[in-house]
């Protein structure tokens, strides 16, 4: 399970910021949400199954899901991605001069197989500049360290040759995993459990499709989440189109040609016909593209969701609220917060300004977090578990939508008048 991420010296983050999946020792009105929505991790620690991040627009929040999508993608495919004079394409936080010269951080601590790791490393655009690795049995021991080019730590990890395979803009853990290290390996395949749903312009359907059409593990769970959520749909089914690759633009790309002519499906979807009384009389297929826009973008959340469910993965989903019904939204999240639906562990982030979700009735204050710019602005993060006098049964939407918690936008317009080009 994912447990916490740490990052600095990334787009709007300055100063280190945490995020935790931790359980705090608060407790909540009915200790069966406490039990719902926990699982216990190594140490005697308990991991949350969901988390909600809120904040104004601009305020930094995409930043943070950027920050870990970059951080997964560096460690797996740093190794056999670019040459040893490609840029790492990190942004340091730029409003402040004495940043920008200086190396981003990322660092993730996580769970697998019982045992709790510590990983991180500083880069900037020409670099790795130093990279850590710590686990947990009992305690906190040393697997290990890099300082540029100087590398230390246990025998096992091979440090001496499998360095000397590693370039400066690669990371040390990814080319160990490439060489076929046991651990970095099984490290890797950890990584590879995290999840990414970009903002609205990001399209999942593919993946829904490809289920359905291959009729795979997931199709059956894909099509009873589905009917299940009230789209007026009974059935949904999925079939590829054979492409004539001669009938795709001349100009474009070979790889970008081979994903378009494995991608493409028609879905369909199942609809009762009704007489005037409401009875049904028959039945009707409809084309995807004819459904709405949140229709269309539950479809393509469907396979993720389901996936990360089945597996006890982690799924981040930026821009979660939109196009999506509040209830459905909540209903969703309802899926990771319910040991039925989610008996191995897996666990949503969803970035989104849905206030509907801030209910202490089905989440724990840990379970909120904000992201707020300061005056310099850099972009701070914090739990609304950490923040003084809200009890466990504080209207918390009430009281964020009246900028008590921050993290809201503040609107002013000092010269109404300029607005419609009317003042002096």
């Amino acid at each position: 399970m994912l447990l916490q991420f740490a990052v600095s010296n990334y787009r709007s983050f300055g100063e280190a910021q945490v995020f935790s999946l931790l359980s705090s020792t608060q407790k909540s009105r009915r200790a069966s949400l406490d039990e719902r929505v926990r699982r216990p991790v190594q140490g005697g620690l308990q991991a949350l199954t969901s988390s909600v991040i809120f904040g104004a627009n601009a305020s930094g929040k995409s930043n943070l899901f950027r920050a870990l999508r970059f951080c997964t993608g560096f460690i797996l495919d740093s190794a056999r991605d670019g040459q040893a004079d490609d840029p790492i394409d990190v942004q340091p936080f730029r409003l402040r001069p004495d940043l920008v010269d200086q190396p981003s951080m990322f660092e993730i601590i996580f769970e697998d197989e019982g045992v709790r790791y510590r990983y991180g490393f500083e880069a900037d655009a020409e670099r790795v500049h130093s990279e850590w690795l710590f686990q947990t049995r009992k305690r906190e021991t040393l697997v290990f360290e890099r300082d540029g080019d100087r590398f230390d730590g246990q025998q096992q990890m091979n440090l001496g040759e499998l360095g000397r395979h590693t370039r400066p803009n690669a990371l040390f853990l990814s080319v160990a995993a490439q060489l076929n290290h046991p651990l970095a390996q099984q490290l890797l395949r950890w990584f590879r459990r995290i999840g990414f749903v970009g903002g609205i312009h990001e399209v999942n359907t593919p993946f829904t499709a490809r289920q359905l059409a291959d009729e795979t593990a997931l199709a059956g769970g894909i099509r009873s989440l589905l009917t299940d959520l009230d789209l007026g749909i009974q059935d949904i089914r999925a079939s590829r189109l054979k492409l004539d690759r001669s009938a795709l633009p001349s100009d474009l790309p070979a790889d970008l040609a081979d994903f378009v002519s494995k991608n493409s499906f028609r879905i369909s979807t199942l609809h009762a016909i009704c007489d005037a009384d409401g009875r049904t009389v028959g039945e009707t297929w409809f084309d995807l593209d004819d459904e709405s826009d949140g229709t269309r973008k539950v479809f393509a959340l469907a396979g993720p969701i389901i996936e990360t469910l089945r597996h006890g993965r982690v799924i981040l989903i930026d821009e979660y609220d939109a196009r999506l019904h509040p209830l459905l939204g909540r209903g969703l999240l309802d899926l990771f917060n319910d040991p039925r639906t989610n008996p191995h562990g897996a666990q949503l982030v969803a970035v989104t300004h849905g206030t509907q979700l801030m209910d202490l009735g089905r989440m724990r204050r840990d379970q909120f977090w904000f992201v707020d710019k300061d005056r310099r602005g850099q972009s701070e993060l914090y739990a609304l578990s950490e923040i003084k006098g809200v009890r466990n049964d504080t209207a918390v939407q009430k009281a964020y939508l009246q900028g008590r918690y921050g993290a809201t936008p503040r609107v002013r317009y000092h010269h109404p008048d300029d607005l419609l080009g009317t003042g002096t």
